[in-house]
């Protein structure tokens, strides 16, 4: 009997034991669920920001303030990295209006605030150039207060955009280890005023140029200074002291020891430079402004220099607004003049076909393009100088390719062309740039408008065209029997054609009947 028992018990203690295993390994499965879970969640909140992501950019710590001991490179790299991604999560919620993972980056008053922005108006806000001051590091080693100056753009369909440059004083703690930022206050904030320059664009005659050896690319790797400077030097014969050219986007490698060096010469021709900025660039997003101004800032030093008169901020946006949108193209460039007028302390201008009225209070010359008809370009200046702005003819010109049907053209056609136009630009006291200075015979032209190659004041072998005569104030040659018959060459040749297909076919068709 006892013998019995004493089973009984040893199975109730096992039964017990291994209810209790079970429990235990129950409750270890759920915290490992919950757990997952969590980890899980924590995440996705840190990857909200990938589907936009809208990065600062490089973070440049400056000379610490004296503090109590030096702070870890290790624990530096920290503090920046997790900086950088609260302000990336930061730059989402202002996009979505999402707040879960704010969270992740902030504590305290800091969260507060930042939550504040999901409730505001939805749109676009990127910062860069942070620039860090450390002011005190905590001697355990968990808390940090510093200082960090740095550029943002802010925009949204209810307001304009909005470019400053912003002081904050932060405070991070390492939680868990990970460090938020507990609290914040804004110490200084400076937008950006679009102060205008005093210029003048009367007597000014210049080219768009292109180089004959690699035409429209002008800063790539087949950059000849000798070729630039023989150019140059016709060009000044011919009377055209500004010359206007492109910076591509994103620059080609060496691009800007070649722009110094172009600009170099310049100075030493005494030609005056309209340098275009962003050629190529389509896309017009805020987010692309951190490597946008890396890019401006690079050029900075040059847009400075003595031989820069004017600063294009981009060429023919207008092209872009089915693309890109009319109102986010305007926003963008208002931004983008600013920060020009900023980094370049010379005048801006943008090269519009047709200027658009919402920026012309950000702009010094009120610059277009025209390659109609010059009635259609007197009727077009005197409706833009109700702006009050000086008035600059950036871009006109006129083809000469004879076999382009239907519309072909003669080099004698464009020497007449040029002296109604010139007649006008003189009468209306506004500066020009013809395009352009060579026919060329080789490279890829844009969008492959065969035209686009004989468009030149000289030939492809550097011979003068009749057009030469008007820029040097001689009247142009007549026109022969040919350009006074014009299109009626092409048109009478193609209508007797027509009739004689019709008159054929009739007949065809009597024969068969018969």
């Amino acid at each position: 009997m006892s013998e019995l028992r004493l089973k009984l018990l040893v199975w109730a203690a096992l039964l017990l034991l291994g209810s209790l295993l079970a429990l235990l390994g129950l409750r270890g499965l759920g915290e490992l669920f919950r757990t997952a879970q969590q980890a899980s969640t924590l995440e996705q909140a840190l990857n909200l920001i990938e589907p936009r992501r809208a990065a600062p950019g490089r973070l440049e710590w400056l000379p610490d303030d004296p503090t109590p001991r030096p702070l870890e490179p290790f624990r530096r790299d920290e503090i920046t990295s997790d900086y950088l991604l609260a302000h990336e999560e930061l730059s989402h919620t202002h996009f979505t209006g999402e707040t879960t993972g704010l969270r992740s980056y902030f504590q305290s008053g800091a969260l507060e605030d930042a939550l504040l922005m999901g409730q505001g108006p939805s749109g676009v806000m990127v910062d860069w150039k942070h620039r860090l001051r450390l002011h005190f590091y905590a001697p355990d080693g968990a808390t940090v207060a510093f200082s960090d100056t740095y550029w943002y753009a802010q925009v949204s369909r209810q307001s304009p955009a909005r470019l400053a440059e912003r002081t904050l004083e932060v405070v991070m703690q390492l939680d868990d280890g990970n460090w938020r930022i507990h609290h914040w206050r804004l110490l200084q904030e400076r937008p950006l005023p679009a102060r205008l320059l005093p210029v003048s664009t009367a007597g000014v005659r210049g080219v768009n140029y292109q180089p004959r050896s690699h035409p429209f690319d002008l800063f790539g790797p087949g950059y000849e200074p000798r070729e630039v400077l023989s150019d140059m030097r016709i060009g000044r014969m011919l009377g055209l002291g500004t010359w206007r050219v492109f910076v591509p986007y994103p620059p080609p490698p060496g691009y800007r020891q070649r722009l110094e060096s172009f600009l170099s010469l310049a100075q030493d021709q005494q030609v005056r430079v309209v340098v275009t900025l962003l050629d190529g660039y389509t896309r017009y997003r805020f987010e692309d402004f951190p490597k946008v101004f890396a890019h401006l800032e690079e050029l900075a030093p040059l847009l400075r220099h003595p031989a820069v008169w004017l600063v294009d901020a981009k060429n023919e946006p207008d092209r872009d607004y089915a693309r890109a949108g009319q109102e986010l193209v305007i926003e963008f460039l208002r931004a983008w003049s600013r920060a020009l007028r900023y980094y370049s302390a010379k005048p801006i201008t943008v090269g519009f076909i047709e200027p658009h009225p919402a920026l012309v209070p950000e702009l010094e010359v009120l610059s277009f393009h025209h390659y109609g008809t010059p009635a259609q370009l007197e009727r077009r200046i005197e409706g833009f100088m109700k702006h009050q702005k000086p008035l600059l003819l950036e871009e006109f010109g006129f083809h000469t390719q004879r076999n382009k049907l239907p519309d072909p053209h003669s080099e004698l056609e464009q020497a007449h062309h040029y002296q109604q136009v010139l007649q006008f630009t003189h009468r209306y006291n506004l500066g020009w740039l013809a395009w352009t200075l060579y026919d060329f015979d080789r490279g890829a032209m844009p969008g492959g408008r065969a035209v686009e190659r004989h468009l030149g004041l000289l030939r492809a072998d550097g011979t003068p065209k009749p057009v030469v005569q008007v820029l040097a104030g001689q009247p142009a040659p007549p026109l022969g029997w040919s350009e006074r018959l014009g299109k009626w060459l092409v048109f009478w040749p193609l209508l007797l054609l027509g009739m004689g297909l019709l008159l054929g076919w009739r007949l065809w068709l009597t024969r068969r009947a018969a």
